[in-house]
């Protein structure tokens, strides 16, 4: 595949899935750290057994406050996996893809 100019391109380019990758990979970092604490549970899902779902257990239930010790424990292993200058930066720029107008008026006009 081609862009405008003609350079190839491949999947290692699309933005979207790129996020999509990243967003899976920290997700199930954190799903780990918490199920290994007890806080929560994998489940297979309800309606699609290719799915999981997650559910607080009784003792994440009862340690819900103490969850945030957890959270601030994986926001350092994460930070110290992946250094610090670069965690500010990928989250700054993460909060400015969120907050950037994307549009939707230009989606499905173009075959």
């Amino acid at each position: 595949m081609q862009d405008v100019e003609g350079r190839l391109v491949g999947p290692d380019d699309c933005n979207c899935l790129a996020v999509r990758q990243a967003a899976r990979h920290i997700t199930q970092f954190y799903d780990q750290l918490l199920a290994r604490d007890g806080l929560i549970a994998v489940e297979q899902g309800r309606d699609d057994r290719r799915s999981e779902e997650l559910r607080l257990t009784e003792a994440g239930a009862a340690r819900f406050g103490a969850g945030v010790k957890g959270w601030v424990e994986a926001q350092r292993q994460f930070e110290a996996a992946f250094g610090a200058k670069r965690t500010v930066a990928m989250r700054a720029l993460l909060h400015a893809v969120a907050a950037t107008d994307l549009g939707t008026s230009a989606i499905g006009t173009e075959a």
